[in-house]
C-alpha cells in the first residue's frame, strides 16, 4: 500500500473507485486527506457515435419516415387518453404504427391522417 504524502501523516492511503457521481478518489485512512481523480467526467473526443445511437440511425434508415415515440407522447399529439389510443391502434391494423418494448414508432403525418379519418371523434350533430 501506498503512504500518505503528508510528511507528517506517514498513514496508508486507500483507493475509492468511482460511485454514483462521486469521482474515484485517494484517500488516507489516518489524516483524512483525499485527492479526487483530475480526469472524472471529462468529455473524451469522440469522432464515431456509440452503439445505441449507430442502431438508432440505421433504424430510421430502414424505417424512412417513421420516429420513435413514448406512447404517452403520440396520445397527447392526437389529444386523447393514452389507453384510448392503444385500444384503437390495436382495433385498426391499418394504422401506421410499430409497437416495441416502452416506445413506439409512428410516422406522424400518416398517424395525424389516420386518426383524422376516424368517425369516433368527430361531432355528428348540433343542437
Amino acid at each position: 500500500m501506498a503512504r500518505c504524502p503528508n510528511s507528517d501523516c506517514g498513514g496508508y492511503v486507500i483507493y475509492e473507485p468511482e460511485l454514483g457521481g462521486i469521482p474515484a478518489r485517494l484517500k488516507c485512512l489516518a489524516c483524512g486527506w483525499m485527492r479526487s481523480d483530475p480526469n472524472f467526467r471529462k468529455e473524451q473526443l469522440t469522432y464515431f457515435p456509440t452503439e445505441e445511437v449507430d442502431k438508432m440511425i440505421g433504424w430510421k434508415m430502414e424505417h424512412p419516415g417513421y420516429d420513435l415515440y413514448f406512447p404517452s407522447s403520440a396520445a397527447a399529439q392526437l389529444g386523447i387518453s393514452e389507453s384510448f389510443f392503444r385500444e384503437s391502434v390495436h382495433k385498426d391494423r391499418k394504422a401506421p404504427v410499430i409497437w416495441g418494448r416502452g416506445m413506439i414508432v409512428c410516422n406522424t403525418p400518416a398517424l395525424q391522417e389516420w386518426w383524422d379519418s376516424k368517425k369516433h371523434h368527430r361531432v355528428t350533430g348540433q343542437r
